[in-house]
């Protein structure tokens, strides 16, 4: 089936016939128009900063969440968690390199005796 476009840019085929459909409209899809509203603008509200008055250096100690005893547990099994995740990673790469040894190994014997069998 060959679609064909008249004089008028309309698609058309011979077994189907449609009027009305332009080249354009088959091919493209429409494009969306960007909105020509813009956002409003902050508010004063939006735009202040909130100081507090009457801190001190010790009543901010106790609201530092790394002074307390969850922050430092936290801590200790992250530092924890790498040191055997990196334990594990060391190991696994020696696991592969014997691994790989032993594959090399058994590939140089097989192709000797290929060799040699070819001869």
């Amino acid at each position: 089936v060959t679609a064909r476009l008249d004089e008028r840019g309309t698609l058309s085929s011979p077994a189907s016939p449609r009027r009305g459909v332009t080249s354009i409209d088959a091919a493209v899809s429409p494009v969306p128009v960007p909105s020509t509203v813009k956002p409003p603008a902050p508010t004063a509200k939006a735009q202040t900063r909130h100081l507090v008055v009457g801190t001190s250096p010790e009543r901010d100690r106790e609201r530092d969440p790394r002074s307390g005893v969850e922050y430092k547990v936290a801590y200790d099994l992250e530092v924890w968690k790498h040191q055997h995740m990196n334990a594990f990673m060391d190991e696994l790469r020696d696991k592969e390199a014997a691994r790989m040894k032993i594959l090399e190994d058994e590939w140089r014997v097989r192709e000797t005796r290929r060799a040699r069998d070819a001869e």
